[in-house]
């Protein structure tokens, strides 16, 4: 074994400046020793590229595992590194471009994190996996982070093994000490050029190799928005203090797990780390597959019927009483339309509608009560409110709902059997309000609704509180909830926190996406501070509204539509009233399109939650109100 100065490994990986490191390290390539466990695979990919893959077969979640910049298959094929892992799991290992068996370099305009990343979900496409982790150590842990940021179909998780956020975490959190020696230099230089000749590589492809870590811009980027848990292994270099969280560009967000190996450099996946390495990340895939199968999601259609579309539960409303529920959807009439648009006939106006269950979500009846109204006939049909309402009557239910510019409400006294109204929610100072179902009752006569109104320019896009204190016989404006968005912000969910504040969470989104966000009022809704995004992402150009409850021990659940590949219906929970949020949890993701969510969720009696939306299972196919019944699993530190 050939051992050089602690300096030598990042002069060999980038050709430049150097970390200081504890303790020598082998930098030469190492034999070519095969595992027979693992089978040799090839994909040519359309640029004629051939990238060599090998798969160890398992029955449990597979790993795929990117090599750092000088490495090929056998850096993961260490025999201590291998005991730790879960023998059941399926590994794969893909030598990147130019390594190993993997032929040709790419060229000086084409190399870079991006291409290789795509190149590691070309594998994992033809491999169709679908409950995978992508793991890589240093350019490799690089590119894992790049391909948690594209959100493939199936990916879990992801572990970056001294994969660096950006480039200049080198100088933030491992600063050059002693600068190398002209000796070391030349050295470096040496060893890197006797690898290179050995591997074919031309001067123009060895040098776009070595800018390929710093030209990755994005990956601030994608750790904000990291929807995924998220393992980040370091090696401390004997150091104490140990760099922090922010030197690392990590955030302190639930889902992010920094795991420190102690004494170890750059190498961790070599001895005598690699057992520590392999046992972190063995525990943190079973950690999220723990999370992942205690959801225990069961699905179930709530109203599907030929020729019909079901849509919009949140625009309706959802209210309970027990294990009794009721939820109000639009049936409307299906038309197959272009794919970017809903597949509804917008000549037929749909009918409000009804599904019910006594029994926590287990059975659905439909109702279609005479006088719940479709808003045509509701705006055509508007009365003044004469009696106030007792919003604390047993068996209250109230709807918002708008067409247009037009906003007004309907109650029922008997548990939604029954409906009364319309009567308008006055304008106020506003060009008008586009009402869904969002309140907090108070007192008797006394409540609260989250409304959105039109801007400035006509169009919807700014969330107001609105109160009235004579049960609905007037009503004035609180407070906008946050300035005047250039995109816009609406449909709010809305909870009363136990210690008085209110928090609510608003569906929004501009020109660069889309996202759920969060805010607080310590005054009952006379002013509002931002809190937050809970959900940095929503998917798709229009995202999806919130929906938000209080469990009963304590935590706060949110269910939302997630409108990109791989679309579905999600979740996320948070145990201190929304300032941090757990990993995402998924509760299912076999639709077709972006055309989903608006879902309403109840917790039963027995702790499960039911989330009621509307979904589909073909581009063009009828939309359908379905349900999934969950587990929140038990409130613990995340």
């Amino acid at each position: 074994m050939k051992w050089v100065s602690p300096l030598l490994p990042f002069l060999l990986l980038f050709g430049g400046a150097a970390i200081s490191c504890r303790g020598g390290h082998q930098v030469l390539p190492k034999a070519a020793t095969d595992d027979p466990r693992f089978v040799r695979h090839a994909l040519v990919l359309p640029d004629g590229a051939l990238l060599a893959y090998y798969v160890r077969p398992g029955s449990g979640a597979s790993l795929v595992f990117v090599p750092e910049t000088h490495g090929d298959r056998t850096q993961f094929y260490e025999p201590a590194f291998l005991e730790q892992l879960d023998p059941n799991f399926q590994l794969i290992v893909i030598e990147s471009r130019g390594q190993g068996r993997s032929w040709p370099p790419p060229l000086a305009a084409e190399a870079s994190i991006e291409r290789y990343a795509s190149d590691v979900l070309a594998v994992a496409a033809r491999l169709a996996l679908s409950r995978w982790y992508v793991a890589g150590h240093s350019l490799g842990g690089m590119i894992a982070l790049e391909i948690a940021g594209r959100r493939p179909a199936g990916l879990r998780g992801a572990i970056a093994l001294e994969g660096w956020v950006h480039s200049r975490v080198q100088q933030l959190a491992f600063p050059v000490l002693t600068p190398p020696s002209d000796a070391e230099r030349e050295e470096a230089r040496r060893q890197r050029a006797e690898r290179y000749r050995s591997q074919r590589w031309s001067t123009e492809e060895v040098a776009a190799l070595g800018k390929i870590w710093t030209a990755w811009q994005t990956g601030e980027s994608i750790m904000r928005e990291m929807r995924y848990p998220l393992l980040s292994v370091w090696g401390d270099r004997g150091r104490s203090p140990r760099p922090t969280r922010a030197q690392l560009l990590l955030p302190n967000s639930a889902n992010v797990q920094l795991h420190w190996i102690a004494g170890a450099d750059h190498y961790v996946t070599d001895p005598p780390f690699a057992g520590e390495v392999a046992r972190a990340l063995t525990e943190f895939v079973h950690r999220v597959e723990a999370s992942s199968a205690a959801v225990q999601p069961e699905h179930q259609i709530v109203f599907r019927a030929p020729g019909r579309f079901g849509g919009w539960p949140a625009n309706h409303g959802v209210w309970s009483w027990g294990d009794e529920m009721l939820v109000g959807f639009a049936a409307g009439w299906h038309q197959p339309q272009d794919a970017a648009r809903h597949q509804i006939d917008r000549s037929r106006p749909p009918e409000s509608a009804l599904a019910r269950s006594v029994d926590g979500g287990r059975t659905w009846s439909i109702e279609r009560p005479a006088g719940l109204l479709a808003a045509d006939a509701a705006v055509a049909t508007l009365a003044p409110l004469r009696i106030p309402l007792d919003f604390q009557r047993p068996g209250f239910a109230l709807t918002l709902r708008y067409k247009d510019a037009v906003s007004y409400f309907q109650f029922s006294y008997d548990r939604g059997r029954t409906w009364r109204g319309p009567h308008r929610l006055p304008p106020l100072d506003t060009p008008g309000w586009q009402a869904r179902t969002d309140y907090l009752v108070h007192g008797p006569r006394e409540l609260t609704a989250f409304v959105t109104a039109l801007k400035g320019d006509g169009r919807e896009g700014r969330p107001a509180a609105l109160r009235t204190t004579d049960g609905g016989l007037t009503w004035t404006r609180l407070a906008f909830i946050g300035p005047e968005p250039t995109g816009f912000a609406i449909m709010p969910s809305t909870l009363a926190l136990d210690d008085g504040r209110w928090f609510t969470t608003i569906r929004a989104r501009d020109s660069a996406g889309s996202w759920i966000e969060a805010w607080r009022s310590t005054d009952r809704g006379g002013s509002w501070q931002p809190a937050g995004r809970p959900v940095p992402d929503a998917g798709g150009t229009s995202g999806n509204p919130p929906h938000l409850i209080r469990l009963r021990d304590g935590r706060l659940c949110l269910t939302y539509g997630y409108r990109s590949p791989p679309y579905g219906i999600r979740a996320r929970l948070s145990r201190d009233e929304g300032r941090t949020w757990a990993p995402e949890v998924v509760l299912r993701a076999d639709a077709a399109t972006h055309d989903l969510g608006y879902p309403r969720s109840v917790q039963r009696s027995d702790g499960r939650v039911v989330s009621v939306y509307y979904y589909n299972d073909g581009t063009h196919s009828e939309r359908f109100i379905a349900a999934t019944t969950w587990n929140p699993g038990p409130d613990s530190p995340p």
